[in-house]
């Protein structure tokens, strides 16, 4: 069950359908405007499906690792627009919210969606009223399914390339912005390098993951970790490692309070931090998968099938964690250093990849070396065991603070702190956090949930440092 989904579930069963309630409206949280539905026939005329007195539940998902928008959406539905409409999957969906703003303004957020699929339809005892659930997505998902890559981009950066991607495929310029669609911004380093692929058959969104996973940042080249991401503001393209060195966010405290504990004790809660209703550890490290997965060690063999001459290189958790940390400070390294050389202790993968330098045809080293061609390579070697590491270091340590109450600001890539209390004696001279969950994390994933009674959010929270160092004994 998806964490947070029992919250709307209580809700499909306690709500009256179609009643007339007030509009949430509260600190930090989404006031619902209108919701409206466009089917492909217009039979319903030009200001579409008007939802804003059916809906019950709204759920909007944000993802770090996803260049789509997606959520649900539950209707209690008394005149049967599945019918009338008809709605079958191929609709159009608007969202109109409001977030306050300075001065008591409101900031009003409207965004388009492309229903796709339609769930857990129950008609009442008196056959009077049905609810279902509606799924949608952002509409470039759509155009991205219908797109493939099959041409090459020549002698420029990884970044430029995913800007000219996107420019070819979803009809826009570098400032897109269109009536279904949202800005594409570079808030992270530029990429290091200048290449030419001939891109293999996949969607644009495809090619630009398999684009981010070759780009290494021109201000540290140690940083290979580029995501290609979507929230609410746009589109954005950065490294997990430019975003968790940034700051903390100003309303990013949060501090899990154990419910036994009386106020009165040393623990006790921030008054500046939010407290999780609870803490799930979705993810921990796992020695042996990290190590078989090589985390910490790995090795790659290449053989040029032109030139007929390998070269083998070795990755080092060790030596790339300084390079990605050498100007930050608070960032530890999640494996002891006690004795161990991570090449003969701990290295079990083994990569073997074949590469292609120069022109076709009959040529010597001497021309292979010479030719404007060199920046046509993969530079497999350059990248492949620098990102494999990195992606388990996030994938294997994941926190999901539940229950949060909703803040319309929280964005993926977010920095935030977390307090999570030590479950041991303490002393008064001894901080009652542990040491080890405490600290800084990116925010990877973002689930809101909104009813007509309450607002509130789901964090997935990543990282890959220790806040304090590991004792080498």
């Amino acid at each position: 069950m998806t964490p947070g989904w029992n919250i709307i579930q209580n809700i499909e069963q306690t709500n009256s359908v179609g009643e007339e309630i007030d509009t949430i409206k509260k600190q930090n949280s989404y006031t619902i405007k209108d919701i409206r539905i466009h089917t492909p026939s217009k039979r319903e005329g030009p200001n579409g499906i008007n939802l804003t007195a059916q809906w019950q539940a709204l759920a909007l998902f944000e993802d770090i690792f996803s260049p789509h928008l997606s959520g649900t959406l539950l209707v209690g539905d008394s005149q049967n627009f599945l019918e009338s409409g008809p709605i079958i999957g191929q609709e159009n969906i608007s969202i109109s919210l409001a977030t306050p703003g300075f001065d008591g303004e409101e900031v009003i957020i409207k965004k388009f969606f492309k229903i796709y699929k339609i769930s857990d339809r129950i008609i009442d005892e008196n056959g009077k009223v049905q609810s279902y659930k509606l799924h949608f997505i952002t509409d470039d998902a759509f155009v991205d399914l219908k797109s493939k890559c099959n041409y090459s981009l020549v002698n420029m950066p990884i970044d430029f390339m995913i800007y000219d991607i996107w420019s070819k495929h979803f009809n826009a310029s570098l400032n897109y912005s269109t009536f279904e669609g949202d800005n594409l911004k570079q808030f992270g380093p530029p990429t290091e390098g200048n290449y030419t692929f001939v891109l293999p058959t996949k969607s644009p969104f495809g090619c630009i993951k398999w684009l981010t996973r070759r780009a290494r940042s021109s201000y540290n080249p140690a940083d290979c970790s580029y995501v290609f991401y979507q929230d609410f503001d746009g589109y954005k393209l950065d490294t997990l490692m430019n975003l968790i060195k940034g700051p903390i966010a100003s309303d990013g405290m949060y501090e899990y309070k154990l419910k036994n504990i009386q106020i009165e004790t040393t623990r006790t809660t921030n008054q500046l931090s939010v407290v999780p209703e609870k803490v799930h550890f979705e993810s921990e490290h796992d020695k042996l998968s990290e190590i078989k997965g090589g985390m910490y060690a790995s090795s790659i063999y290449t053989y040029d099938i032109l030139t007929k001459q390998y070269t083998s290189n070795w990755y080092n958790y060790f030596e790339h964690f300084n390079e990605l940390t050498k100007e930050a400070t608070g960032m530890n390294p999640v494996l002891s250093e006690s004795g161990l050389q991570p090449e003969e202790d701990i290295g079990t993968l083994i990569h073997y990849y074949p590469t292609s330098t120069g022109n076709i045809g009959t040529v010597s080293l001497e021309d292979v070396n010479e030719s404007g061609f060199n920046f046509d390579n993969d530079n497999y070697k350059d990248w492949v065991l620098n990102r494999e590491s990195l992606e388990q270091q996030i994938e294997t340590n994941k926190i999901i603070l539940s229950g949060l109450p909703g803040n319309s600001k929280r964005r993926i890539g977010d920095v935030v702190n977390l307090k999570y209390p030590s479950p041991r004696p303490l002393t008064e001279e001894e901080d009652f956090n542990d040491k080890y969950i405490s600290g800084k994390y990116l925010v990877t994933s973002v689930r809101h949930f909104i009813t007509r009674q309450d607002y509130v959010m789901n964090l997935e929270l990543s990282r890959n440092f220790y806040p304090v160092s590991l004792p080498t004994g």
